[in-house]
């Protein structure tokens, strides 16, 4: 796992325990249990639709929530330059 930060250096805390400093090269042990997660979608184009897994779910930016584990299709599509304006 590698982690950055801005600002350098922020404190690496696993369940409450500091295990490192972010950018360096500890090696840092950890169990990972997933239950759910989240995405956060941002676009150099403003409003651009936003599908997961092949259902539209929102335009840019916007952040998806309480996703299962596992692999999920994202894809952003201009609308305007498909409609050719």
């Amino acid at each position: 796992m590698s982690v950055e930060s801005d600002p350098p250096g922020a404190s690496i805390l696993v369940d409450g325990i500091e295990k490192g400093e972010a950018g360096t090269k500890n090696p840092i042990a950890v169990t990972l249990v997933l239950l759910h997660g989240s995405i956060s979608i941002e676009t150099d184009v403003p409003y651009a639709d936003v599908l997961l897994d092949g259902t539209i779910k929102g335009q840019s930016p916007c952040v998806f929530g309480n996703l299962t584990p596992g692999e999920h299709a994202i894809k952003i599509c201009d609308v305007l330059q498909e409609k050719g304006s």
